[in-house]
């Protein structure tokens, strides 16, 4: 499964991908690029960004995207309605750690397959 997390609020992406590492318990030592067994997860700039600058943690701006991939349980058996749950919940954490860390919103959006 694929979503798209847009964050709104003036941040730096590097404080966006640790509190999305922290919030799913990933060890985070490329900033733009968070995976575990569960997650590869992309931070990036979304195209509307203008007003990017430059800062002690990186690039800071008022818009971020996390495009994120649920790689699932790889075999494990669980079925795919649990899987979205477990998805969804694992969002759910990053959405509210964002929130937590100064995002004035946090959208979660679902992909079509």
């Amino acid at each position: 499964m694929q979503f798209t997390v847009r964050v709104m609020g003036r941040m730096s992406g590097d404080a966006v991908a640790q509190r999305t590492a922290d919030a799913l318990g990933i060890f985070n030592s490329t900033p733009q690029f968070l995976s575990n067994e569960r997650w590869e997860i992309e931070v990036v700039l979304p195209d509307e960004a203008e007003d990017v600058e430059s800062g002690p943690d990186g690039e800071i701006a008022s818009a971020w995207e996390l495009l994120c991939d649920s790689v699932g349980d790889n075999g494990s058996g669980v079925d795919a309605d649990e899987a979205e749950r477990a998805a969804t919940a694992d969002l759910e954490r990053v959405r509210q750690a964002l929130l937590d860390a100064g995002a004035s919103e946090v959208l979660i959006e679902a992909l079509e397959p």
